[in-house]
C-alpha cells in the first residue's frame, strides 16, 4: 500500500493542474441548496453539503461552491464524493470563508471500491477569509479511485473550508436507485383556510421515502406568485417520518396554496396544498391599556386599593402583574400576544433584577373589550411574575416594554401602556411584620393501639405553603414541634346544639388548645406576637371539629386528605387552619349563609363572597408546584368564591379578611410595621341596625359642581370608611337648618380622562338620621349641593303573581303613593330563596315590568319585592311565595379551542365558563376528562399534561339540583416543533 501511495505523489507533481476529463462548478445550484443527487446523470453522488454563493472573485470559477457546516450536526463532517465508475484523477479547489487566524493544512484522499484509501495530497491553505485557489489532486495508474474525502490533515473536518470545480476522469451511470417509487409527502398542518398575522406556518406531516433516502425536499407558496423555500434537510431529512417546524418567511400576502415536495432517486412526491391566507392586521389596529396594571398577590380589584406587601431579606411574597388589554381598529381578536414588562422607581432609577420580564402566558384580545371581561379569566390578562428585586419597599412604576404577536414583536400602537394614559401610575409596596407561628402535632394513640398517630408531613406542608400565598405577609416563620403522645382519642365534632358531645371518651380542640397554652407558656422567650396551632390527623374518621380562641393565642384544628366537596388537592388542612389562624388575629365568622354563626356585622360582602359589583374582587393564588400535589396558579372570582372565614365551598381571602389581618400583624408589632398608621386603619364600626343613607354621585374636581344620583336609605347597607379629615364631607341636617352629623369623606378621583377633564366619584354610605330634613355635600364648610328630604317615604303595594307556579313571561305590577308628591322611581328584585334578592331592574318609573321565569334562578319559595325611592326616603313591598323552576347549568369551554394544535410535554391550562341560575359557586364542580386519558381533574381551571395524539376534551357539571350540561372540543397533541427561518430558492 505504501508504494502505491508513494506512486500517487509522484503522479501529482507531473499532471497539470486542470487537466481532468469532467468539472463539477456547482453554478446550477441554488445558494442553500443541499448537494446530494444532482449529479447522479454523471455518476457522482455528493455527502449532503450546501451549495454557497459568493462575491465576485472569491470562487475558483464563477460565484458558486460548497460548505459542509450548514447545520451544527454536519459542522465535523468531511466533503465526500462518491463514483459510480473508476476513476485514475480526481481532485478540487479550497479556500477559507471565515477570518481563521493561521493557514489551515488540508488532505485530499482517494479511495478504492473497498474503502480502501490509495492516495493522499497535502497543502496549505492561507490564513482566511481566502479565496478559493489552492488546488489538490490525486492521481493513480489505473481507474480504481471510487471516492474522495476532503478535510483538515489533523482531523479531516471540513467546517469553514470553501469547495470549488471537484475534477474527476470520467463520468459513470447513475447509482442503482432501491426505491419503490416517490416518496409519499402528507401534510397535515397548516389546515385548510389557515389565518395568520405573521409571517410563520406550523409545518407537520409526514413523508414515507419508500426505500431510498430523501435527497431533496421543498416548500413552496402558490399565490400571486411563486415561492420555494428548502426543506431539506429541515424539516425533512434524508430518512423521511414524521416532520413539525415552525417556518418562517415563506407566505406572501393574501391566499396561497402551501404545499411540501419531497425527491428520492425514483422521483418527487407532492403533499395536497391547504389554502394560507396572510393578513397582516389593519393599519388601524391597535391595543388599549384598559387600566392601570394590576398588581396582586392574594386578592385585588381595579385600580389596585389592597396593599401589597414588600419583600425583605428573609422572604418575598409571589407577586402577579396583570395587564387587561383591549384592541381597537379590528373586527376581530388579535390571537397569541404575548408581551414583556419593565419596571422604574419614581425617580426613573431601576430597580434590581432583570431588566424586563416576559409575560407567562399568550392571550387572545377582543375587540372592545371592557375591564370586566378582560379579569373575567386568568387567561384573560397577560399575567407576570413580579421578580424579588422589584418587590422591595417602596414605590414601583411598572409598563409594559413590548407587545408581541405570535412571538415577533408588534409594532402597533398600544394607547395608555405607558401605565396609564401619561400619568406615571405607581404602586406601593408596604414592609409588614412576620407570621410567627408554631405548628404543633397532636400525636395520639388509636383504640386499636397502633400507633402513635400523627399528622402527614404534606398536612403541615400544605398549611404553611397555604398561609405564604394568601396571608399578607412575606415572611411566615414556622416552627414545628409536638406535643407528647395522647392516649386518649380525639372527639366527636363538637356540636352546640348537642351537649352530651362534651362528655364523650376522647379530646376536643378546647382541650388541645389549653395544652398548647400550657406549652406556650413554657416558652417565655418567644415574642409575643406568637401563636401556636395544634394539627390533629383525621385517622379513622376521628374527626376533631377545630376552635380558636379568638384575638389569643393557640387553637387547633383537623388535618387529612378530605375534599369537602371542593378540594381536591390532597389536603384540606390548608385552608382550615388558615380559618382557626383568622380567629386567633382577631378574625370573626361574616354572614356567609352556610351555617356559620355570623358575628362580622361588618362584613361588606353578601353571602360571604369575597367581593360584590362594587368592590370587584378577584383572589389570585400563585400556587405551589414544590408541594407533593402541586397546587397550580389560580383566580377566584368574587362571584363564586367565599371567604376564609365562612363556612361556604370554594375558599380565599376577601380583601375584608386581608386587610383585618394586616391590620392585626401591624398593630401588634409596630417597629416591624413602618406605615402602621395607615395599614392599621379600621373601618368605621357601624350599629347593628338602623337606616343607612346610600349616596351617589359624581364632582367635577374643576369647579366643584355635583351631581348625585337618586339616594336610598335602607337598612342592612354597609357604611363606607371615613377619613380622619378632609376638606369633603356629606352634612344632615335637621329642622332648622340645624346640623345633625357631618361625615368626611374622600372622592375618588377618575384618572385619565380626555381633554384635561377631572372629575370623581362620591360612593358613601353614612348613618342616616329620621330627623334629617336636608342633606348637603360640602367642601370646606362651603355648600356645593343641597337636597331636600320629604315628609314621608313612599307607599308601595306589589300585585302578587296570581299562579303560584311561574311557567311562563308575565308583567308585575305594583302601585306607589307619596305624600308629598314628586317622581318616584322603582327598583324590582328577586330572590330565589326569598333571602338573598338580587336586582332585575333599576331606575324604573313605571309601575310594571315583564318577567320571563326562564331568566330567572329557580326555587321552590321564591320572591319578588320592589323598593321605590322618592329621591332619598324608601318604601319596600315583597311578593307571595312563587315557584320558579330549576335550570340547568351552561357551560363552555374556553381553552384550549376546539382544534387546537398542542405539543408533547406542553402544560395545558383547560378553562371552562360556567354559570347556573341556582348556584353561585359551581366552579370547582366541573369534571375533565379525555377520550384517551379518562378523567384528567376537577375545577373550572386546571393545568394538565396530554398525552400525543388526539383528544376529545369533555368539561361536565352537575348543580345541586342533579342537573348536568357537557361542553367538548378536540386538540391534537403532537412533538414539539423547532423554529426555522426559510431560505428561498430564487
Amino acid at each position: 500500500m505504501w508504494s502505491a501511495l508513494g506512486g500517487a505523489l509522484l503522479a501529482l507533481a507531473l499532471i497539470p493542474a486542470g487537466s481532468s476529463a469532467a468539472t463539477i462548478d456547482f453554478e446550477a445550484r441554488t445558494s442553500g441548496e443541499i448537494v446530494n443527487n444532482q449529479y447522479n446523470p454523471q455518476g457522482v453522488t455528493f455527502n449532503g453539503p450546501q451549495a454557497e454563493q459568493y462575491p465576485a472573485g472569491f470562487a475558483h470559477s464563477g460565484t458558486k461552491g460548497i460548505e459542509v457546516c450548514f447545520a451544527a450536526e454536519f459542522c465535523s463532517a468531511p466533503v465526500q464524493v462518491d463514483f459510480t465508475t473508476g476513476q485514475t484523477q480526481v481532485g478540487l479547489w479550497v479556500g477559507v470563508n471565515y477570518a481563521a487566524p493561521d493557514p489551515q493544512d488540508v488532505r485530499l484522499t482517494a479511495f478504492d471500491s473497498g474503502g480502501n484509501p490509495i492516495g493522499t495530497a497535502n497543502a496549505t491553505v492561507p490564513a482566511g477569509p481566502s479565496p478559493i485557489a489552492t488546488h489538490l489532486s490525486v492521481t493513480v495508474g489505473s481507474p480504481q479511485i471510487f471516492s474522495l474525502r476532503f478535510g483538515r490533515t489533523a482531523d479531516g473536518n471540513a467546517s469553514g473550508l470553501a469547495v470549488d470545480d471537484v475534477e474527476f476522469s470520467a463520468a459513470g451511470p447513475p447509482p442503482p436507485c432501491g426505491a419503490s417509487g416517490p416518496p409519499t409527502v402528507t401534510l397535515t398542518s397548516p389546515p385548510d383556510q389557515t389565518f395568520v398575522q405573521n409571517n410563520s406556518i406550523l409545518l407537520r406531516g409526514n413523508v414515507n421515502p419508500h426505500g431510498a433516502p430523501i435527497t431533496a425536499a421543498t416548500v413552496v407558496s402558490e399565490g400571486s406568485t411563486t415561492r420555494t423555500g428548502i426543506g431539506f434537510p429541515s424539516p425533512i431529512g434524508a430518512a423521511g417520518g414524521n416532520y413539525a417546524i415552525n417556518y418562517n418567511g415563506l407566505l406572501q400576502l393574501g391566499n396561497q396554496k402551501v404545499h411540501v415536495t419531497a425527491t428520492n432517486c425514483a422521483g418527487t412526491g407532492i403533499s395536497t396544498n391547504p389554502i394560507v391566507t396572510y393578513s397582516p392586521l389593519p393599519p388601524t389596529a391597535s391595543f388599549t391599556q384598559l387600566a392601570p396594571i394590576e398588581v396582586v398577590q392574594t386578592v385585588q380589584s381595579p385600580f389596585n386599593p389592597v396593599p401589597l406587601i414588600a419583600g425583605g431579606p428573609n422572604g418575598t411574597k409571589r407577586t402577579i402583574a396583570r395587564v387587561e388589554l383591549g384592541a381597537e381598529g379590528v373586527t376581530g381578536p388579535i390571537t397569541g400576544v404575548s408581551g414583556r414588562l419593565t419596571a422604574t422607581r419614581p425617580d426613573g432609577t431601576r430597580p434590581g433584577g432583570p431588566l424586563t420580564i416576559d409575560s407567562l402566558n399568550t392571550v387572545s384580545v377582543g375587540a372592545n373589550q371592557t375591564l370586566d371581561g378582560a379579569r373575567a379569566t386568568l387567561n384573560g390578562t397577560l399575567n407576570f411574575e413580579l421578580p424579588p428585586e422589584w418587590v422591595t419597599e417602596g414605590r414601583l412604576h411598572l409598563q409594559l416594554e413590548q407587545l408581541r404577536i405570535e412571538g415577533a414583536q408588534s409594532s402597533l400602537n398600544c394607547k395608555n401602556c405607558d401605565n396609564w394614559g401619561g400619568i406615571s401610575a405607581t404602586v406601593s409596596f408596604h414592609r409588614v411584620p412576620p407570621l410567627r407561628i408554631f405548628l404543633v402535632g397532636i400525636p395520639f394513640t388509636p383504640a386499636t393501639g397502633n400507633g402513635p398517630v400523627n399528622p402527614r408531613p404534606k398536612d403541615f406542608a400544605f398549611l404553611a405553603s397555604w398561609l405564604r400565598r394568601a396571608y399578607p405577609t412575606a415572611e411566615v416563620q414556622v416552627t414545628q414541634s409536638a406535643l407528647p403522645v395522647s392516649f386518649d382519642q380525639p372527639g366527636y365534632e363538637d356540636d352546640e346544639d348537642t351537649p352530651v358531645d362534651e362528655h364523650r371518651d376522647g379530646f376536643l380542640c378546647d382541650a388541645v388548645n389549653s395544652r398548647l397554652d400550657d406549652f406556650a407558656a413554657t416558652m417565655p422567650s418567644l415574642p409575643s406576637q406568637t401563636r401556636f396551632y395544634g394539627v390533629v390527623a383525621d385517622t379513622g374518621g376521628l374527626f376533631m371539629r377545630g376552635c380558636s380562641n379568638i384575638g389569643g393565642r393557640t387553637g387547633s384544628g383537623p388535618a387529612g386528605g378530605g375534599n369537602f366537596g371542593w378540594d381536591f388537592d390532597g389536603s384540606y388542612t390548608d385552608w382550615y387552619g388558615g380559618h382557626e389562624i383568622g380567629h386567633l388575629l382577631g378574625r370573626l365568622h361574616p354572614n356567609g349563609g352556610c351555617d356559620d354563626s355570623d358575628d362580622d356585622d361588618h362584613f361588606p360582602f353578601a353571602g360571604g363572597l369575597i367581593g360584590n359589583s362594587t368592590f370587584d374582587n378577584q383572589g389570585f393564588d400563585v400556587g405551589d408546584l414544590s408541594l407533593t400535589n402541586p397546587v397550580g396558579m389560580a383566580l377566584y372570582d368574587w362571584k363564586s368564591s367565599h371567604d376564609v372565614m365562612t363556612y361556604c365551598d370554594n375558599q380565599w381571602l376577601s380583601s375584608y379578611t386581608y386587610n383585618g389581618i394586616l391590620r392585626n400583624l401591624c398593630g401588634n408589632d409596630k417597629p416591624n410595621c413602618p406605615d402602621n398608621a395607615t395599614l392599621s386603619k379600621r373601618g368605621r364600626a357601624g350599629k347593628r341596625s338602623g337606616p343607612r343613607l346610600a349616596i351617589h354621585g359624581q364632582l367635577n374636581l374643576a369647579n366643584d359642581h355635583v351631581a348625585l344620583d337618586p339616594m336610598s336609605a335602607l337598612t342592612g347597607l354597609t357604611l363606607t370608611e371615613q377619613p380622619k379629615k378632609s376638606p369633603y364631607a356629606i352634612v344632615l341636617r335637621g329642622a332648622g337648618g340645624r346640623r345633625l352629623k357631618s361625615y368626611p369623606f374622600e372622592p375618588k378621583e377618575i384618572s385619565d380622562l380626555p381633554n384635561g377633564e377631572r372629575l370623581a366619584t362620591i360612593d358613601e354610605v353614612v348613618p342616616f338620621s329620621k330627623r334629617t330634613e336636608r342633606i348637603e355635600v360640602v367642601r370646606g364648610g362651603r355648600r356645593l349641593i343641597s337636597k331636600p328630604v320629604s315628609a314621608h317615604a313612599p307607599k308601595v303595594k306589589l300585585r302578587s303573581p296570581k299562579d303560584t307556579t311561574l311557567d311562563a313571561p308575565l308583567k308585575l305590577r305594583w302601585s306607589a303613593h307619596d305624600a308629598d308628591g314628586g317622581k318616584l322611581l322603582s327598583t324590582l328584585q328577586y330572590a330565589a330563596d326569598a333571602k338573598h334578592y338580587v336586582t332585575i331592574a333599576a331606575g324604573l318609573r313605571k309601575r310594571a315590568y315583564q318577567v320571563d321565569p326562564a331568566t330567572l334562578p329557580g326555587g321552590d319559595a321564591a320572591r319578588f319585592r320592589v323598593v321605590v325611592t322618592d329621591g332619598v326616603l324608601t318604601g319596600i313591598a315583597k311578593s307571595k311565595p312563587v315557584v320558579v323552576a330549576a335550570k340547568p347549568p351552561r357551560i363552555s369551554i374556553a381553552t384550549p379551542l376546539d382544534g387546537a394544535q398542542l405539543t408533547d410535554g406542553q402544560s395545558v391550562q383547560l378553562i371552562a365558563s360556567v354559570a347556573d341560575d341556582q348556584d353561585v359557586r359551581l366552579g370547582d364542580a366541573v369534571v375533565w376528562s379525555s377520550d384517551r386519558q379518562g378523567e384528567l381533574g376537577r375545577g373550572a381551571m386546571l393545568t394538565t399534561k396530554l398525552q400525543p395524539g388526539t383528544h376529545q376534551l369533555t368539561a361536565s357539571v352537575t348543580n345541586s339540583l342533579g342537573l348536568t350540561s357537557t361542553s367538548t372540543v378536540h386538540v391534537d397533541v403532537a412533538a414539539i416543533p423547532p423554529t426555522v427561518n426559510a431560505q428561498l430558492i430564487p
